[in-house]
């Protein structure tokens, strides 16, 4: 994922790249925790998936939202497979993304899915 923001900051037309990351629990399923047996006493859930949104602003002032939910396991599959409208993430998190921008066009933004870079 580092590499995928690395390669849209180095776009002559992108002037910023912003990237907000976090974690997805289904509580409809066990929560796995670790370090129940350490000798710290303290405990941390495990995450089923995360989720990670991009967000880049062009040089005319254009907002584009990319968004991934991808699961808590090793995968091979490629970084487009995990894509998922903004609002999804939303929904899946419990959170608003990106709350500071209001209106119709960004409405809009977080229901799109957009092709890779």
């Amino acid at each position: 994922m580092e590499d995928a923001v690395r390669k849209l900051d180095a776009k002559p037309k992108i002037l910023q790249t912003y990237v907000i990351c976090g974690p997805v629990f289904y509580f409809d399923r066990a929560v796995e925790s670790i370090g129940a047996a350490d000798a710290n006493d303290v405990t941390i859930p495990v995450p089923h998936t995360y989720f990670k949104s991009i967000l880049t602003e062009s040089d005319r002032g254009t907002l584009k939202m990319w968004s991934f939910v991808l699961p808590n396991e090793a995968s091979n599959q490629d970084l487009k497979t995990f894509r998922v409208p903004t609002t999804l993430v939303e929904k899946l998190a419990g959170i608003k993304l990106w709350e500071r921008l209001v209106g119709k066009k960004i409405d809009k933004e977080k229901t799109k899915i957009h092709s890779m870079w």
